[in-house]
């Protein structure tokens, strides 16, 4: 453990994922890095802020096996699943530590590359805990983010709204009710939707799609908002739906690099689901918009 976590609404996420340790995962994205990548990724300096059960944790130690990587985490039933993973698979260039991302500068370490998935938007003060990450990040480094889409998780508001007017909690008998009621529902009822997620059908899952302790929500405007008030430059916007990018590029051939967040909110307004999943973007610090050559984007 390196920091006690006392922010309350991160007492409250961490309660959820010791009782509900998310992701579930057995099975690691294999490395799709050139050589060269991996050559120029030695010696990194890495780190997985909200590192869960260290799926991604573990993907990136595999993708960068000569690079020093470093999870944290505020759940230690989490953390416990990742150790397990790292011996299981004999990792040797990872290390988790307990602690919330707003005391991470007590690892008194600066990084080339810091990832978040799905993090952020869990926290009481999102753009909060997105400083305390660029105060880490080196000068020349990059950032990976990913976070909920306002107008991909209308069915998830609706959702969360339904369960607050039935008193509902985030208990397994609650969690199992909602399930069969939403699955009795007429096909034409908008709550069906939120089976379409792969999460409604696992119980810890389950709880982090539409019962989460905290949930905060981004648009595109918003977020290149957030971006030039930070000084940063987006290196690029990834959907992960299979089968969106090459659409995307050949509707706004101007743009290979997928960095015009006005395009991207005008092609996600006309298809609403496309950032179910999350938005995931890549960033460094200042004017200069710059891939690291070592940088891996997927």
């Amino acid at each position: 453990t390196l920091t006690p976590i006392k922010n309350k609404v991160s007492k409250n996420v961490q309660e959820q994922y010791e009782k509900n340790p998310y992701p579930r995962w057995n099975i690691i994205i294999p490395p799709d890095l050139t050589k060269d990548q991996i050559k120029k990724g030695e010696n990194l300096n890495i780190l997985v802020a909200g590192c869960g059960t260290g799926q991604e944790l573990v993907s990136i130690a595999n993708h960068y096996p000569k690079a020093n990587v470093t999870g944290i985490d505020l759940s230690l039933s989490s953390l416990a699943y990742t150790q397990q993973k790292i011996n299981e698979l004999g990792i040797k260039n990872a290390k988790i530590l307990q602690a919330d991302i707003l005391e991470v500068h007590k690892l008194n370490q600066h990084f080339d590359l810091i990832t978040s998935g799905g993090v952020l938007h869990h926290m009481q003060n999102p753009n909060a805990g997105w400083k305390a990450l660029l105060s880490v990040l080196k000068d020349s480094g990059a950032m990976k983010i990913e976070l909920y889409s306002e107008i991909a998780r209308q069915s998830v508001v609706l959702c969360r709204e339904w369960i607050k007017e039935q008193g509902l909690k985030a208990t397994p008998d609650d969690m199992r009710k909602l399930r069969q009621d939403i699955m009795m529902m007429n096909d034409d009822s908008p709550l069906k939707k939120i089976q379409t997620f792969e999460d409604f059908s696992y119980m810890s899952m389950l709880r982090d799609l539409v019962f989460h302790a905290q949930e905060h929500r981004f648009t595109l405007p918003q977020l290149e908002n957030i971006l030039h008030d930070l000084d940063l430059s987006l290196i690029s916007l990834t959907c992960k739906k299979t089968g969106i990018m090459p659409i995307y590029f050949k509707k706004y051939p101007d743009d290979p690099n997928s960095t015009n967040l006005k395009n991207w909110h005008q092609f996600e307004t006309e298809n609403p689901d496309i950032f179910k999943t999350m938005y995931s973007l890549s960033f460094n610090k200042g004017p200069t918009r710059k891939k690291p050559d070592w940088l891996y984007i997927k």
